[in-house]
């Protein structure tokens, strides 16, 4: 695993690319798109908070009752490859145990979990890590998965399987992910506005 300074300006960048590049070429996958994945998760309310409401002028406090769902977040985490092929979604649930009506009528090929607080942390990560992705890697190693490095995604059991199963983990650096995480900009932020606006229309 290779972390570089955490910061978020032109140097930070000019070195983390630096990095990879470095770390494509020294493993022979340059010009070898499939070997490259970028893995990434995001949080979807169950609820429309946010929205927009039009009152009298001096009116301090407003109010909406809405429906809970007991659960009010999904996680979704997606992994993508440089060549544009994407693993199926990890799905994340806030909840004790897994029901399975939650799993019904899903993309082919999803995976379903829960978490105390409904977010990734590093037993499902592992979970995902070991069941989805080293079942979907291809024969030529090594691979190389990009990702922001966030404590709640390591432990020592994922560390020992990427080495088992030769995956180079390059952590992006902290503080930046909003500008060099792909599956963030450019995939969950038009996902999460249009989720957003599915809530304002219903």
């Amino acid at each position: 695993m290779t972390r570089i300074k955490s910061s978020a300006n032109k140097e930070i960048f000019h070195q983390w690319f630096n990095l990879l590049k470095t770390t494509l070429e020294e493993n022979n996958m340059i010009n070898q798109p499939h070997r490259i994945y970028n893995v990434d998760e995001s949080g979807f309310p169950l609820d429309p908070r946010g929205i927009k409401v039009i009152a009298e002028k001096g009116i301090k406090n407003l109010f909406k009752a809405i429906a809970g769902s007991g659960r009010e977040t999904i996680t979704l985490q997606r992994c993508a490859r440089a060549d544009g092929v994407m693993l199926p979604p990890y799905v994340l649930y806030r909840a004790k145990n897994l029901h399975v009506k939650w799993t019904e009528n899903g993309p082919d090929g999803a995976r379903y979990n829960v978490s105390d607080k409904g977010w990734m942390d590093t037993d499902s990560f592992h979970d995902w890590f070991s069941k989805m992705f080293i079942p979907f890697l291809p024969p030529e190693r090594p691979v190389i998965l990009i990702f922001d490095g966030r404590a709640s995604h390591l432990n020592f059991a994922t560390v020992k399987e990427a080495i088992k199963h030769d995956v180079i983990i390059l952590n992006l650096s902290s503080n930046s992910t909003h500008v060099l995480q792909p599956l963030d900009v450019g995939v969950y932020e038009p996902v999460k506005t249009a989720w957003e606006k599915s809530w304002h229309a219903s």
